[in-house]
């Protein structure tokens, strides 16, 4: 496995059921950064890879609640 020394870009294949009209363009950057913005535009959005990391374990464990108190409250 090879450590981050420079910027890697890739542009996704398509947005899939999303308000946003165009393709996405991550970048891991230096630093342990993820970036991303828009094709065509400059606004960068940009976050540790840890912090966002643990923002999609936040909200997966959520996701998985919120369906066991649906399924409880369906049931009985």
């Amino acid at each position: 496995m090879n450590e981050i020394n420079r910027i890697i870009k890739r542009r996704t294949c398509k947005i899939a059921g999303s308000p946003i009209n165009r393709k996405l363009v991550v970048m891991l950057e230096p630093g342990d950064v993820l970036a991303i913005r828009e094709a065509g535009r400059r606004k960068v959005y940009r976050g540790s890879i840890e912090k966002i990391y643990w923002l999609l374990v936040k909200l997966q464990v959520e996701f998985e609640r919120r369906e066991k108190q649906k399924a409880k409250e369906k049931h009985g």
